[in-house]
């Protein structure tokens, strides 16, 4: 509809012929529709970020996915069994992200995941790539349902990953059977993620106890803005990972 001074109001007119005593009358009513054509634009527009951003997590997913399995075919051409290790380190670190990028998709949530379910998945899956030949390891894991923001989660998950890769390569070696022990917990506002094994593993005060994978970790908890520690749950000696989600 178009105002006398020159601009135009959104408007749905309904129009109905009424009988009268002089033979019939039309009726009409006008609506201003503007709050609705707004909001339709907002769920248009919404819908296109979405739609985009469920795109753009499905083409991360899928690339993450071929380097992966890049380095898995680059891997089993080397003799060097260091070397070897190396690549496959790196393989699931990519394995780690991959497993956002995917949980983003197939949930439609494109602002945070829960975080205990992302546990479950990621533990399954590198637990059993990764664990010594002929080792039986049990995963002990109790998690609160922590929902972490995309920029939160990609880090998170690296450093869970690596904790979990630590105790595999350090925790099993020349044993039969094995436990991984995994807490998620929130109080209040404040979360932490501690990780421990039931095997030796390296000192705290080693040269490869302090290795790229913990240093990686150092790194990645300071971009968290958290804090790193060694601890102790049901007598077993670990990682300990803090942050607050204020």
């Amino acid at each position: 509809m178009l105002l006398p001074g020159g601009g135009a109001l959104p408007a749905e007119l309904v129009a109905w012929q009424v009988a009268t005593a002089r033979g019939s009358a039309t009726c009409a009513f006008l609506r201003d529709i503007g709050d609705r054509k707004q909001l339709e634009e907002q769920q248009r527009l919404r819908f296109q970020s979405e739609t985009l951003l469920k795109e753009v997590h499905h083409r991360i997913k899928n690339n993450m996915q071929v380097i992966s399995s890049l380095l898995s075919i680059e891997s089993s051409k080397l003799d060097d069994e260091r070397q070897r290790s190396v690549f496959l380190e790196c393989r699931e670190r990519i394995r780690a992200m991959s497993l956002i990028h995917d949980r983003l998709y197939s949930t439609g949530s494109y602002e945070q995941i829960d975080f205990a379910d992302y546990l479950r998945e990621m533990l399954a899956l590198i637990v059993s790539s990764n664990r010594p030949a002929a080792t039986e390891v049990t995963v002990d894991l109790a998690a609160d349902h922590v929902r972490v923001p995309v920029e939160r989660a990609v880090p998170l998950s690296l450093i869970a990953s690596e904790l979990v890769l630590n105790s595999l390569k350090h925790g099993f070696l020349d044993r039969d059977r094995g436990r991984i022990l995994v807490r998620l917990e929130r109080t209040g506002h404040e979360c932490e993620l501690f990780v421990a094994d039931d095997g030796p593993g390296p000192a705290p005060g080693d040269a490869d106890g302090r290795g790229t994978g913990l240093q990686l970790i150092d790194s990645l908890t300071r971009q968290i803005r958290g804090v790193s520690s060694f601890a102790t749950r049901d007598g077993l000696p670990g990682v300990s990972i803090r942050w607050s989600e204020r």
